[in-house]
């Protein structure tokens, strides 16, 4: 059994207006005439305007592909507009709702929820597709009877809402119930936005900027501004802190780091709206009593213009952008997101992450050791954005099952820091921890060729046979799927369909026969979990499991398959290896706990035997 284990897998924003992917846009509500004015940022000008609108728009939200505007109206209703065409193709009345007035519509990450506020109702949560009412919830206290501002998080699982009396309600948007409520003495909040790790809520209440710790659920730090702060956003980086003012007609510029004021630039009359594009270049500050929008470079913190067009026929037109007017930047191929599998930097031996991806979502776990040299894990989950890079928090949990015990309770017990992971191409990218240096991190090629693309058909012993292929491979439709692999194998060329995938097919890209998924499996106890990934007839094996002390640990394992479903190799435990915070440590086996076996039922289910014979069942994760 091959023990080569060794570098192992470790705000508002601004969409791509559909379909060219070349241009950016942002839009911007109006009140009065039931229009919305639509920006070219990088031209720095109006390029033209969306009427025929139900209502007044109170702002708006943008699907994840650029090709869609959800205008959320004083009327109650949601008009849903084709981006390419600027005109409104339905409206949604939404049901079950006994008043008007919606404002901060807010689009979930994978874009299947969008969030509104509304007088007199609380916070809805609709499906953009159809208009149909998923879920609502009305917080007692404080009372219904105003508007919220709101703000989801990066993983879309989190919705914050602050209100007049400073209240902060914390509400899970699988169940739309409300996980926490917490007091403060910030004033009257007129608006908030999350950092990009979700760490952090940025609050203003017409006095002060507050920095919000959304773990703690408490205030950190108070800062002071210029003259009534009315609106705040945060750079796609989550380094950079931008604060309309509303009475003194400027936007302040802070590190998030330091929180210190670095710049105050100076718009036109009453910033009310902010939005920072995705690439961090561009902020829109939408003006109340301008009647216009001044449009920022951010790298010289100077207005480059400030459009009249948005005004020109007087107060019908005055900017009501409530919520999120410029959208993530959509990705034109998910080609260009990391490939799931196991990540590492071969110069950091034994440490590494198994990263899943799923559209814009990632789930992740990092592997490491601590400073007395046990293996400890932490795992993450959040969005990339538009520039192909995702910042969350790595967390470390305790207490869950052991590979002897049944099933226990973990919990979480604290976090390594903020990391970043910035994708360069599908298989490269870099890794920063906090403020650390960024290290180098790729796709992990533990079999021959295992993840490079290859036309060719690769020389190596066909050890698996299709005879024994059993339940994971479907003969009939990888040559239904691959018609030159059938023509082939019927001109004998070829002995069957499974030795083109496991020589070539697997390299190629191929699809059909084999339905076992690698990523991330569970028996739904949570806390723990196992990742797989198969390359060519290899597998690696990782299970983040907890020790007799409660600590976090895991296990690797790596070989070749028995056959299409079967694979049994010894689960070995090592220590002494990096931390992330030191170098050139050399890992070693702690132990070598025998055998085990992973047998595939299909491609979601699976059975895993230990070395101590227990045998558990596991199912793919779903996140």
């Amino acid at each position: 059994m091959s023990k080569n284990w060794f570098l192992l897998a470790l705000g508002m924003t601004l969409l791509w207006h559909a379909p060219a992917f070349s241009q950016q846009f942002a839009y911007v509500g109006n009140s009065y005439d039931k229009s919305i004015s639509v920006f070219d940022v990088t031209k720095s000008r109006q390029t033209g305007i969306i009427t025929g609108l139900s209502g007044n728009s109170n702002g708006v939200a943008i699907s994840t592909d650029g090709g869609t505007v959800y205008s959320a109206n004083d009327n109650g209703t949601v008009d849903v507009i084709n981006a390419t065409t600027m005109t409104v193709s339905k409206t949604y009345t939404i049901s079950n709702t006994n008043s008007s007035h919606f404002i901060e519509p807010v689009l979930s990450p994978d874009g299947t929820r969008l969030y509104l506020s509304q007088y007199n109702t609380g916070i809805l949560s609709i499906d953009p597709r159809t208009g149909q009412l998923m879920g609502s919830v009305t917080p007692s206290n404080p009372p219904a009877y105003e508007l919220a501002e709101i703000a989801v998080d990066s993983t879309g699982t989190r919705l914050y809402a602050g209100y007049t009396n400073g209240t902060i309600v914390t509400i899970s948007t699988s169940t739309m119930s409300i996980l926490t409520t917490t007091a403060t003495a910030i004033g009257s909040i007129r608006d908030l936005t999350l950092n990009p790790a979700g760490t952090r809520l940025y609050i203003v209440d017409g006095s002060y900027l507050y920095v919000y710790d959304t773990t703690a659920n408490k205030v950190l730090n108070t800062i002071t501004t210029a003259n009534n702060p009315s609106a705040v956003r945060v750079s796609p980086n989550g380094k950079t802190v931008y604060v309309a003012n509303q009475g003194s007609n400027s936007v302040t510029v802070i590190d998030a780091t330091t929180n210190a004021a670095t710049a105050l630039v100076k718009v036109d009359s009453g910033p009310t709206y902010l939005a920072v594009s995705a690439d961090g270049n561009w902020l829109f500050c939408a003006n109340s009593y301008g009647y216009d929008v001044s449009i920022v470079s951010l790298a010289t913190n100077q207005v480059v213009a400030t459009p009249a067009e948005i005004g020109q026929d007087g107060s019908t037109r005055q900017p009501a952008a409530s919520g999120y007017f410029i959208a993530p930047a959509a990705i034109s191929s998910t080609g260009q997101l990391p490939e799931t599998g196991w990540w590492w930097n071969p110069q950091e031996p034994g440490i590494g992450f198994s990263l899943e991806v799923k559209g814009l979502k990632a789930f992740i776990a990092g592997f490491m050791y601590a400073n007395d040299g046990t293996p400890v894990w932490y795992t993450a989950s959040g969005s990339f954005n538009s520039q192909r890079s995702l910042t969350t928090n790595f967390v470390q949990y305790s207490g869950g099952r052991t590979l002897n015990s049944g099933s226990q309770q973990s919990s979480q017990v604290g976090s390594v820091g903020t990391i970043l992971l910035q994708i360069t191409s599908p298989t490269t990218g870099t890794l920063t921890l906090g403020s650390a240096t960024p290290i180098s991190v790729q796709r992990f090629q533990f079999a021959s060729n295992g993840v490079a693309a290859q036309s060719a058909m690769i020389s190596r012993d066909n050890s698996i046979n299709v005879s024994n292929a059993q339940s994971i491979w479907n003969e009939a439709q990888y040559l239904a799927n691959n018609t030159d692999v059938a023509t082939a194998v019927a001109n004998g060329n070829i002995p069957n369909g499974y030795y083109h995938y496991l020589n070539s097919g697997i390299n190629e890209g191929r699809v059909g026969g084999l339905t076992a998924q690698n990523g991330w499996w569970w028996n739904y106890e949570g806390g723990w979990g196992v990742y797989t990934e198969i390359q060519k007839n290899e597998l690696f094996f990782a299970a983040y499991m907890y020790d007799s002390r409660g600590q976090a640990v895991w296990y690797i394992s790596q070989g070749y398959l028995l056959s299409a479903n079967t694979y049994t190799g010894d689960l070995i435990q090592y220590q002494n290896g990096n931390t992330f915070f030191t170098t050139n440590k050399t890992a070693t086996v702690a132990a070598d706990l025998g055998p085990m076996t992973l047998q595939y039922t299909d491609g979601k289910d699976a059975a895993w035997t230990l070395p101590n014979g227990t045998r558990l069942s596991l199912y793919r994760y779903n996140f």
